[in-house]
This record gives structure tokens, C-alpha cells and sequence, in this order.
């Protein structure tokens, strides 16, 4: 479990996340404080090399 900290706000948020192989983790939920929300950016990555097609899921997203 990851807790994520602002300076001067404190613990504001927490992925839940596993790890399904040696290479790879999952974020299933993300919770962020209500008074913090909306403040920074959270950006997927994706291997355009990974040959299942995950570049895929987030081109419609642009």
C-alpha cells in the first residue's frame, strides 16, 4: 500500500494496488481527500512495444 503526502495538507490519498507479475502492478482503486482533489495529475504508462495492445486502452482517451 502507497500513501500519498502534500506539504503542509499531510496524507491526502492511497492506491490500492497489487502486484500480478515481476514486471507489472495494478492500481484497482485510488481515494483522495475531497479538498485536495483535482490538483495534480495521475498518468498511466503504457509499453508501446507490449504486444497484448495496451497502447490501445488509452488512445481513445487521447
Amino acid at each position: 500500500m502507497w500513501i500519498a503526502s502534500l506539504p503542509g495538507h499531510g496524507d491526502v490519498g492511497v492506491p490500492l494496488t497489487r502486484d500480478d507479475r515481476a514486471a507489472m502492478g495494478r492500481v484497482s482503486h485510488l481515494g483522495v481527500r475531497s479538498d485536495v482533489r483535482g490538483r495534480d495529475i495521475v498518468a498511466p504508462a503504457a509499453d508501446m512495444r507490449n504486444e497484448t495492445g495496451a497502447l490501445g486502452l488509452y488512445e481513445p482517451a487521447g
